[in-house]
């Protein structure tokens, strides 16, 4: 599946985030990360899903995903002050926000 926001385009099937530059080099954990928001976009996702689904059976750490999440902003050329495309949900977790065409 394909889903498209802004300049960017996800692609599920093949695992490649492309950007307005081309290629956009993402860890797999964190192209797991950004599927798993741009899938759920309908709905903040808790923290607790994001280790369960992301890391499964593995304890990881607040800053873990802290990293992850601005790793994932930056890719996608957003960021902690703008979250114009992932917005934190204080004391919760995360929502994909931008608009996405399947």
């Amino acid at each position: 599946m394909i889903y498209a926001f802004g300049a960017y385009r996800l692609d599920t099937d093949l695992g490649e985030l492309h950007g307005p530059l081309g290629a956009v080099a993402l860890e797999p954990k964190c192209f797991a990360l950004l599927r798993h928001l741009v899938v759920n976009r309908a709905r903040s996702v808790s923290k607790d899903e994001i280790f369960e689904v992301i890391w499964p059976g593995v304890f990881v750490s607040d800053a873990a995903l802290s990293t992850a999440i601005k790793q994932v902003r930056a890719a996608v050329g957003d960021s902690g002050q703008a979250q114009a495309v992932i917005k934190t949900v204080r004391g919760f977790g995360y929502r994909f926000v931008a608009d996405v065409e399947p």
